[in-house]
């Protein structure tokens, strides 16, 4: 169909409309992108199934909802990119609404088999979500069960964190220690555990000095008989680290293998 012909038909202004109803910013774009056809069995074929999309949209049955526009996640993948966690989340909750929407259509085949015939090609892709879903939690924080290691180090960690807290604690309480301390309050200064020392007790308290107030008269101090639980705290904080870079690494591979067959099946 030539321009002048769309133009009398003002079919950018139907774009438009139809644009307005779509669902998400894909959806959008992809009805924006729409041309007529000059095939008649297309023409046939696509009024079929637009007759049958009415009649869904008209019953209120379609379970459509929760599309995010995860085209930049895709891009990363691609890439062999690491996803972050809301990333990660994003194209889980996209394959999640590509299931429910299958297993609906799947359900109504005899009913909307024109539809059908579209939609029985989306691969669920339930070991992705599945993977995903259980090793981050909706706030994008990964869970302590994502692997065997990091379930272990975050023990490790829990338990260090409390001896520090308790010897801190005994320090706090300390007669002999106490007239030097600014407040009884446990702080941390670059991941250690300090107490706010008075400046003029530097050397009488057995420490490392961390940092110091803006006045000089508070010196942030780590007792030695606490540098080595420290030191292993932060070891222990630096494995978690990593171990989570490698399970945002691990769930983007899975991705990355079937990014083609995902962009595809973008709506």
């Amino acid at each position: 169909m030539d321009n002048h012909s769309l133009k009398i038909m003002e079919y950018n202004e139907i774009l438009n409309l139809l644009a307005e109803e779509a669902g998400s910013q894909i959806g959008k774009e992809k009805a924006l992108a729409l041309f007529p056809s000059d095939d008649i069995d297309e023409v046939r074929s696509m009024l079929n199934e637009t007759e049958e999309a009415f009649r869904v949209l008209d019953e209120g049955e379609i379970p459509y909802g929760g599309i995010r526009d995860i085209r930049i996640a895709l891009k990363i993948a691609r890439h062999q990119g690491r996803l972050d966690c809301h990333q990660l989340l994003d194209v889980a909750q996209n394959l999640e609404v590509l299931q429910t929407i299958r297993a609906f259509f799947n359900s109504k085949k005899d009913k909307y088999p024109f539809l059908w015939r579209l939609i029985q090609y989306l691969k669920p892709y339930k070991d992705i979500v599945e993977a995903i879903n259980t090793s981050i939690s909706p706030k994008g924080e990964i869970y302590s069960n994502a692997s065997p290691k990091l379930s272990s180090l975050r023990r490790t960690i829990e338990d260090l964190r409390q001896t520090i807290s308790s010897k801190m604690g005994e320090i706090l309480k300390s007669s002999h220690h106490s007239k030097m301390l600014q407040e009884t309050i446990i702080t941390t200064r670059e991941g250690r555990y300090v107490l706010p020392v008075r400046a003029e007790y530097k050397n009488q308290f057995k420490g490392i000095v961390h940092d110091q107030s803006s006045s000089g008269v508070t010196l942030f101090m780590e007792p030695l008989s606490l540098v080595d639980k420290n030191n292993r705290l932060r070891e222990a904080l630096l494995e978690e680290k990593e171990e989570i870079e490698t399970i945002l690494r691990q769930l983007s591979h899975m991705i990355s293998e079937e990014v083609e067959f995902i962009e595809n099946n973008l709506v």
